[in-house]
């Protein structure tokens, strides 16, 4: 088994570098019927996954024709060009185009797309430094084909790309699972709370077995069910008030509004205290399968799921903790959900006020008029759906682990300090699913 040699290159000896482009925006048809999938800068970003399934805009095939945007190849390494974000990398679909706040690096003839993916994205910083004080456009145009690189032979290449593709792959197959279990808590949510088709004591449907209902302030509701407010099912309690003179960028990690993201908490840009302010706010910690709400600004009524993690976790003064006792799970999924419904989060953001931003205090939640099942059902509901909550963040723990390991990989193998022969056929073989869910969802 040998090892082959790796060659000095440049960017541009391995990728075609690819211009995007948008159609006028003032021609209807330019953008109407919506046939084309059109990256923006916002789709790469916010991209879960490797790659871009859908985009936010979409464009005619006429606005295609009348731009100077293109089709690109599958598995094109798009480079966001400009702006915050400058750097970040997706993988384009088959069929999709992109506007000029992005590059697509197309590798060429005799080098593996995905490679050429993980290269780019091990380039994260260089193309930051790139672009700090200059216009990026023109450093694009007079220099970045001129990157020096250190590459291996095509085989190598594919064998690196299917280590790192590998790892990928597990990460997007458990993104899948929990899209999945967060749709089945959703939909059990609607068909008994929403439809009232939760079972009777037979088991069987009670709207549809012929269930009684009776008056409330709130409409026709079933028979035993009651009115009542967010704060009668548990208290909310605001942060800590840390002082920005304590804020470092190491210690314990502090969850700040910016971190609620997507329902859950993204920990890679988190500010951090030192150990004796974590004394002072003890009362604060966040633990697996709480549920935290923003209470300020533009994202306010936005609630996240608080992630297994091997470190404490505080909560700042403008974040929300819904106490849900010791052990969250047999209360938060009745609440996880309902929080989630447009009407409770527009009730929500309808009584933040405030003159300079919204805002909304833990009274001010608690207030919200919600519907109590009885404790039956509520209990046997929240059974169901907490141990499908359970299981979300036992995956996204999976999930951390995976991420943790290409991360590690990812510059050792693109630098070539660990070497990898061309013989890697059954690499996907050897790596063990981290999560996986065998919940089912019997309506």
């Amino acid at each position: 088994m040998s090892f082959e040699t790796w060659n000095n290159v440049m960017l541009g000896d391995v990728v075609d570098i690819i211009s995007g482009g948008t159609p006028k925006t003032t021609i209807t048809e330019y953008w109407e019927p919506e046939e084309i999938d059109w990256i923006t800068a916002k789709d790469v970003s916010e991209c879960e996954n490797r790659t871009i399934r859908k985009t936010s805009r979409r464009i005619s095939k006429k606005g295609l024709e009348n731009s100077s945007a293109r089709i690109l190849e599958p598995l094109t390494t798009v480079l966001i060009a400009r702006g915050a974000t400058t750097g970040k990398v997706a993988l384009s679909s088959e069929g999709m185009a992109m506007n000029q706040t992005c590059y697509g690096l197309q590798a060429k003839e005799g080098n593996d797309k995905l490679f050429i993916y993980y290269l780019m994205l091990s380039r994260y910083n260089s193309f930051r430094a790139i672009a700090n004080g200059s216009i990026f456009e023109t450093v694009i145009g007079s220099g970045i084909k001129s990157i020096q690189l250190n590459i291996p032979t095509f085989p190598i290449q594919q064998s690196i790309g299917k280590i790192l593709g590998a790892l990928d792959d597990k990460i997007e197959l458990n993104n899948a699972i929990n899209k999945n279990l967060e749709e089945m808590a959703q939909a059990l949510f609607k068909r008994w709370f929403v439809d009232f088709e939760f079972p009777n004591e037979n088991g069987e449907p009670y709207k549809s077995s012929g269930g009684e209902f009776e008056e409330s302030e709130l409409g026709l509701i079933p028979k035993g069910w009651k009115v009542v407010t967010i704060g009668d099912y548990c208290k909310v309690r605001s942060g800590f008030a840390f002082k920005s003179s304590w804020w470092q960028d190491e210690g314990i990690k502090v969850i700040k509004i910016k971190n609620i993201i997507g329902n859950t908490i993204n920990l890679q840009d988190t500010d951090c205290v030192d150990e004796e302010k974590m004394l002072k706010a003890s009362e604060f910690l966040a633990n697996p399968g709480d549920i935290l709400i923003a209470m300020t600004g533009a994202t306010v009524g936005k609630i996240a799921l608080v992630p297994r993690t091997n470190e404490a976790l505080l909560i700042n003064q403008r974040v929300g903790k819904f106490f849900l006792g010791e052990n969250p799970f047999k209360k938060n999924g009745f609440l996880y959900c309902l929080l989630t419904q447009k009407v409770v989060f527009d009730q929500i953001v309808s009584v933040a006020s405030g003159s300079a931003q919204p805002n909304i205090s833990p009274t001010g939640i608690e207030s919200i008029k919600i519907l109590l099942p009885d404790p039956k059902t509520l209990e046997y509901f929240n059974e169901i759906t907490g141990s499908m909550l359970k299981n979300i963040v036992e995956i996204n723990y999976g999930n951390k682990i995976l991420t943790q390991i290409r991360d590690t990989l990812l510059p050792k193998l693109m630098s070539g300090e660990i070497r990898v022969p061309a013989e890697q056929d059954n690499i996907t073989n050897d790596l063990p699913m981290i999560a996986e869910s065998n919940l089912t969802y019997q309506p």
